[in-house]
């Protein structure tokens, strides 16, 4: 698994002195062990990033880690101009500092929820659905984000944080977020032939729902049992996209 950036080129602005990299095209990609599919190449639409094939808005496993799993190398890419590859801000800076005209400033575009709606089929008009859309509109206006940090040790044993982020934007302000900050430790061991890992961790809510009753700490224990299979060897991937 690994991440690219071709087409890179270099430019130069109205700020200080120097050069920035524009015209990149962000590609994260995957080869599994032993491929036996031809390479899929994930493009995003709308004003999207490759991110929308990572998962789904509800957490659950995206197209990109799926077709890997069944033995096809993935590339999912970002437009030049967008999300993880960056843009060009030269033409607006240019325009702010006075040396060009406003006029040419590119049109940035605007994908409105109306837009999205139809352009998506989530159903005819918004917000009327079609009645079998399998899309999880619950979670169109909820976010959620979880990082992870582990370090490990001998015999198994490591400490861990992996918070579960969430928000819901249309709740009021003080009861959109919910952010949690602590860890944990588990160990990687077998329980009688079986590889699993077990692992516990305490988190303290240091912004919650206001208006709600919300508890100020959850603790959660995890239990995973692992079980091999070829397709699930991912090893380091060489050369470049």
């Amino acid at each position: 698994m690994s991440s690219a950036y071709p087409g890179a080129s270099l430019a130069t602005g109205p700020a200080a002195p120097g050069s920035i990299t524009i015209n990149q095209m962000y590609v994260h990609y995957r080869i599994p062990a032993g491929p036996k599919g031809v390479p899929l190449v994930l493009v995003h639409g709308s004003n999207h990033t490759g991110m929308t094939y990572e998962t789904t808005p509800d957490g659950r496993e995206g197209w990109a880690t799926w077709f890997v799993r069944q033995g096809y190398p993935v590339y999912v890419v970002d437009h030049s101009g967008r999300g993880r590859s960056g843009f060009n801000p030269t033409p607006i800076n240019a325009v702010r500092d006075g040396g060009a005209d406003p006029k040419s400033v590119p049109t940035l575009f605007i994908g409105t929820l109306e837009r999205a709606w139809s352009n998506f089929r989530f159903g005819p008009e918004y917000p009327k659905p079609f009645s079998n859309l399998q899309f999880p509109l619950e979670a169109l206006d909820q976010y959620l984000m979880q990082y992870f940090v582990t370090r490990n040790f001998e015999h198994g044993w490591f400490l861990t944080s992996s918070p579960i982020l969430t928000a819901n934007w249309r709740a009021p302000g003080e009861n959109q977020w919910l952010v949690p900050f602590g860890g944990g430790f588990g160990k990687m061991t077998r329980f009688f032939s079986q590889p699993m890992v077990w692992q516990m961790h305490a988190y303290y809510n240091a912004v919650h729902p206001r208006d709600l009753p919300y508890p100020k700490w959850q603790v959660r224990l995890q239990v995973a049992l692992l079980f091999r299979h070829k397709s699930d060897v991912f090893p380091t991937c060489v050369g470049s996209a």
